[in-house]
C-alpha cells in the first residue's frame, strides 16, 4: 500500500512540473524497470492490477502509451476502457457466493435413508450421517428432503404406507 502512495505522489509531482513530458516518460521507464527487476528469470512478464493502474493513470496524465516498451498502446487503452467500464457499471468479477452445494451422492444417500425408513426424521438422518463422518445441519437435510418432495421422489406423509405393506 505504501508503494502505491509513493508512486502516486511521484506521478502527481511529475505531472505538475514544467517538464511534464520528460518526467512522465521517466516515470514510465522507472515503473517498467521496477517490474522487470521483480520478475527476473521469468519467461513472461505478468502485470499486476496495480501496474496496469499506474500505466492507465500515466497515460491519462501525459499520453505515454506510445513510449511504453513492455506493452502495446492498444493494451493500455483496453485497460483504460475496462477500468472506466468497471467504475461506472460497478462490474466486478463474479464471486462464488454462498456455500458449496451438497454432492449428489450424499443427496441420494439421504433419499435412500428416507425411503427405507419412512418414520425417520431430519434429526435421525443427521445422526446416521454423523456415523458415516458426514456432517450436515438439520436445515440442509430438511431442504434436501423438501426438494425431493417437490419433485415427487418421496411421499409427504405416511398415508398409504400400511396399504403397501399389506397390513
Amino acid at each position: 500500500m505504501m508503494l502505491f502512495f509513493a508512486s502516486l505522489l511521484r506521478i502527481c509531482l511529475n505531472a505538475f512540473s514544467s517538464r511534464r513530458t520528460t518526467l512522465s516518460e521517466n516515470s514510465v521507464l522507472r515503473e517498467e524497470n521496477e517490474i522487470l527487476l521483480q520478475r527476473v528469470g521469468k519467461q513472461r512478464v505478468h502485470l499486476s492490477s496495480y501496474d496496469r493502474f499506474v500505466f492507465v493513470v500515466l497515460n491519462r496524465a501525459a499520453d505515454v502509451k506510445h513510449r511504453l516498451t513492455l506493452v502495446k498502446p492498444e493494451t493500455v487503452l483496453a485497460w483504460q476502457r475496462t477500468l472506466i467500464r468497471r467504475f461506472w457499471t460497478f462490474e466486478h468479477r463474479p464471486a462464488n457466493r454462498g456455500r458449496k452445494s451438497v454432492d449428489t451422492d450424499i443427496n441420494n444417500l439421504i433419499l435412500s435413508m428416507k425411503d427405507d425408513n419412512l418414520l425417520w426424521g431430519v434429526k435421525r438422518i443427521q445422526g446416521e450421517l454423523l456415523k458415516l463422518d458426514l456432517s450436515l445441519s438439520t436445515k440442509t437435510i430438511r431442504k434436501i428432503l423438501q426438494s425431493f418432495r417437490r419433485r415427487g421422489k418421496i411421499r409427504s406423509s405416511l398415508r398409504g404406507f400400511w396399504n403397501h405393506r399389506g397390513i
